[in-house]
């Protein structure tokens, strides 16, 4: 028995595609019960953003949802690439994000990419099947068992095989890491971050306080992480640029934690995930995944396009954003500075339901003026989903909930991210509206 169980801890550690799903369900179960309030709407306070209709009376699932979750996500942990299972857990999540646009975090979307490759490289690649009458997601796949056939990737009859499969998804898995890194850091080349977010990331250590005013370092931070992404990708560079993204995760979880600024606490887990899949892609050789002859091209610089689903949701979708088109949460905008706030103004006799340490966070001199932001992060463990549609959305819920005062109401401000002094506020009165 403790051979059988040794067996199976050293097996989690191989770089396998069950491991993957294994370890993406592992950081979304940690993160989930971070942040159970995002989950369990039994008692929370925080208003639900619907993404069509429920304008009033919205449901109240409670705890149910939440639970169902957790089951599904245990039982993918325990059964990884079962079909059913998986397209069961895809279809409740979905679902729940539906109902509440503020579970859209950025790490669920990174999940939900990571998912989304594994399916679709299962389901999109000529695979050999001994039992056409028989589809499985798993059980059809040929066993690789020479060295050699793992290196060409395809059989006697120029399919792929089961080893070329998987690096074909480590490969995919590779370019969406490198897409978080190049727009994370893209992302922070602002003045907001120049000025506001670096100088306060860095009181989480004394050793870090000689940078804070400093531009340079700033600039530096934000083209580091962007280098990642060609680092990844090249293989020449490849070890060397993950053990520094390994390092820079590290960081980030040391800055975030209770030895920092004990702040976020719910990315740590997705930061530990993102550390162990940059280890394991970071080891994968690519050269001879494909069995189709590569371009002159690309044998010089040693790497292939990824898949169109990679291309459009993790590298060309965050371009829009740029210009307005695609949201904060999916443009892999973290720590940037940039994205839309949401202030609730309430009239001073108002009793707000919210837990009393949001309360204390109202702004100060202005005791009447609460931002979504504290308010999610204090209740939730989770920012709100940062566009202008799921904000003026949330805050139209809370002049429902308590009335139309003429004290009370919202405003959103809107930044233009590379020039400050140029934000913008809409304001909307609860009770004669916009």
């Amino acid at each position: 028995m403790k051979k059988r169980l040794a067996q199976f801890f050293l097996n989690l550690s191989k770089p396998t595609t069950s491991n993957v799903f294994r370890l993406v369900v592992l950081g979304f179960l940690a993160q989930v019960f971070l942040s159970w309030k995002l989950w369990d709407t039994s008692n929370r306070t925080f208003p639900q953003v619907p993404i069509l209709f429920f304008e009033t009376g919205f449901p109240n699932f409670g705890v149910f949802p939440a639970l169902v979750l957790v089951g599904l996500l245990a039982a993918v942990f325990v059964f990884p690439l079962k079909k059913r299972l998986v397209f069961t857990l895809v279809f409740w999540l979905g679902g729940m994000i539906f109902l509440d646009l503020t579970r859209l975090q950025v790490w669920v979307w990174f999940y939900f990419l990571v998912i989304l490759i594994v399916l679709n490289d299962f389901f999109s690649k000529k695979l050999p099947n001994p039992n056409p009458t028989k589809l499985s997601f798993r059980r059809n796949l040929p066993k690789i068992e020479t060295k050699s056939s793992i290196q060409t990737g395809a059989d006697s009859y120029g399919m792929t095989t089961l080893g070329n499969l998987e690096n074909h998804i480590f490969f995919d898995l590779r370019w969406l890491l490198a897409a978080v890194y190049f727009w994370g850091g893209f992302n922070k080349l602002n003045p907001y971050f120049f000025e506001d977010i670096f100088p306060w990331l860095c009181e989480a250590s004394e050793r870090l306080h000689f940078f804070s005013d400093k531009k340079w370092a700033a600039v530096s931070v934000a083209v580091f992480e962007m280098m990642l992404a060609p680092g990844l990708l090249f293989q020449k560079t490849r070890r060397v640029f993950g053990w520094l993204a390994v390092a820079f995760h590290l960081a980030n979880v040391l800055m975030l934690s209770p030895l920092g600024l004990n702040w976020n606490e719910v990315v740590i887990p997705w930061n530990l995930a993102m550390a162990v899949l940059v280890f394991w892609v970071s080891g994968k050789n690519d050269s001879h995944f494909l069995h189709t002859e590569p371009s002159k091209f690309t044998k010089v610089l040693n790497f292939r396009k990824p898949d169109l689903t990679i291309l459009a949701f993790a590298w060309l979708a965050p371009l829009l954003n740029v210009f307005g088109g695609w949201p904060e949460n999916l443009s892999w905008k973290m720590y940037a500075g940039t994205h839309p706030e949401c202030t609730f103004i309430f009239d001073k006799s108002l009793k707000i339901n919210a837990p009393q340490l949001v309360l204390e966070k109202t702004i100060e001199g202005k005791e009447n003026n609460l931002t979504l932001d504290d308010w999610a992060i204090g209740e939730l463990g989770t920012p709100p989903f940062s566009t202008e549609f799921a904000l003026k959305k949330a805050g139209k819920t809370l002049c429902k909930r308590y009335g139309n005062s003429e004290k009370t109401g919202f405003w959103i401000l809107t930044t233009t991210p590379w020039k400050k002094g140029a934000e913008k506020v809409e304001q909307f009165d609860c009770k004669f509206g916009q």
